[in-house]
């Protein structure tokens, strides 16, 4: 599985893309760009810090272990490392991997998911390192500790937004978390965490899914009962829209929970969500950041700061949306959904990013 280090390099690979290239060319000349770049990154950090974006004025921002996008960073160098098999790559996935330690007795918020699959996770999977294992299981142990069973789900933020009165919100994106669960499970014959999982899942179907298929970003629970308190968006244009990276969480999700748990719900689900896209993308192919925003200005940036009156395209919806697309057999996507055309997903350039 290789949606980081796509999601990661989506920009390059968007951008140089060509049909005159060949795919093994274009593969390789990603991942020589990538290795030199994620190698300099190296050089700014401290034995605490990780990349994080740049500021206005172009200089380099650093996070600390703890912003959610943390695991990002030394996941990609996996990948590097994967494909180049260079020991000087992975001397720093290592490294970079190893300051995330302490992530796995996190229970503050849901991103334990993001922040160790990405790098412990795929440490694990290319050196069989058992004590790379241990960490991301008890990972998943802290993460099982936000589940409440009155509401059937896992916790997101234990912080309540200024003007609103959360109790127990739960965002699309934690859905991405329940991939640790259920490996963990898998991997230590725990069957607390799949049911963790699969009820997490089960309840995101009934409660953050609109009749098309669409999904709200955020749903308030009442941690007593289970009943919906609200249902509302804190990155999408309205609370009644469709944010684009929400979908892509989705799509990517229900794909991840039929792969792992061989549940035809979850195919059905990871189906008819594509479907829902198809039908509401642009004629390019490329997804504007919010499906219900107003198009004021084409173009393809693909950062938003929603105090401009611009409304970009969310290249890294696609990607994320096409990796989940092509992890779904495509086959039984087509027959679930009732429909073909599922090439059309996504703009001619951006599926030559899509080859895992």
């Amino acid at each position: 599985m290789r949606i980081l280090l796509i999601s990661i390099l989506g920009l390059l690979t968007l951008a140089s893309c060509t049909k005159q290239e060949p795919m093994e060319a274009l593969i390789d000349r990603v991942f020589t760009v990538a290795e030199q770049q994620y190698t300099a990154m190296d050089t700014r950090l401290t034995e605490k810090t990780l990349p994080r974006t740049l500021s206005a004025d172009g200089e380099f921002v650093s996070s600390n272990i703890y912003w959610w996008c943390s695991g990002f960073y030394p996941g990609s160098l996996w990948y590097i490392y994967e494909y180049t098999r260079k020991d000087a790559v992975k001397t720093l996935a290592e490294k970079n991997t190893l300051k995330l330690d302490s992530i796995q007795y996190v229970t503050r918020d849901h991103d334990v998911g993001f922040q160790l699959n990405c790098s412990y996770g795929n440490a694990f999977r290319l050196t069989g390192n058992e004590a790379y294992k241990q960490v991301l299981y008890q990972g998943a142990k802290s993460l099982s500790t936000r589940f409440n069973p009155a509401a059937g789900v896992i916790r997101s933020w234990d912080f309540v937004r200024k003007g609103c009165d959360w109790k127990f919100p739960v965002i699309i994106d934690n859905m991405m978390n329940l991939e640790l669960l259920l490996s963990m499970s898998k991997a230590y014959a725990d069957d607390s965490l799949q049911n963790i999982a699969c009820t997490h899942a089960n309840t995101t179907i009934q409660h953050h899914f609109r009749d098309d298929y669409s999904t709200y970003h955020l749903v308030d629970y009442d941690p007593e009962t289970g009943a919906v308190r609200g249902k509302q968006t804190v990155q999408g244009f309205s609370d009644d829209s469709s944010w684009s990276r929400g979908q892509a969480w989705a799509l990517y999700s229900y794909t991840m929970m039929f792969r792992l748990t061989g549940y035809q719900n979850y195919l059905l689900q990871a189906g008819h969500i594509p479907d829902m896209l198809l039908r509401r993308l642009p004629a390019d192919g490329i997804p504007y950041w919010d499906f219900d925003a107003p198009v004021e200005e084409q173009t393809y940036r693909l950062r938003l700061y929603r105090t401009k009156p611009l409304y970009p395209r969310h290249g890294s919806q696609g990607i994320l949306s096409c990796h989940g697309r092509k992890a779904t057999p495509y086959a039984c996507l087509e027959r679930v959904s009732g429909r073909t055309g599922y090439e059309r997903m996504f703009h001619p350039e951006a599926q030559c990013g899509c080859t895992s």
